[in-house]
């Protein structure tokens, strides 16, 4: 719960993270999230063309998406996809980070 909105906050929930997060980097770790839906693992460099975050940003995003359960990945963390529990999560935070900032 973040109790300074008076919002159930899936963030905190899903990530284990303090209700201080930045939004704007819980935004990049969703458009890195969102990019894994489709049917094929994502690489590491697919991932940068298409978002312009730095490699190493990257590399650090999918870790924790991979940590929170949120994506697998094969034998290194360089090419992953979204699990289940990714797909479970991505529109609650979406939408939740929405209703940030409209303010209600």
């Amino acid at each position: 719960m973040n109790e300074s909105e008076g919002l159930d906050d899936p963030i905190v929930d899903c990530f284990n993270v303090c209700g201080c997060y930045d939004t704007g980097v819980v935004k990049d770790w969703l458009r890195v999230l969102a990019l894994l839906k489709q049917p094929d693992p994502k690489y590491i460099t697919d991932i940068v063309k298409e978002t312009g975050l730095s490699y190493n940003y990257v590399r650090t995003i999918l870790h924790l998406l991979d940590d929170a359960g949120l994506t697998e990945h094969g034998t290194a963390i360089r090419g992953c996809w979204i699990t289940s529990e990714g797909e479970k999560w991505l529109p609650k935070i979406e939408s939740f980070i929405k209703q940030m900032e409209a303010g209600t």
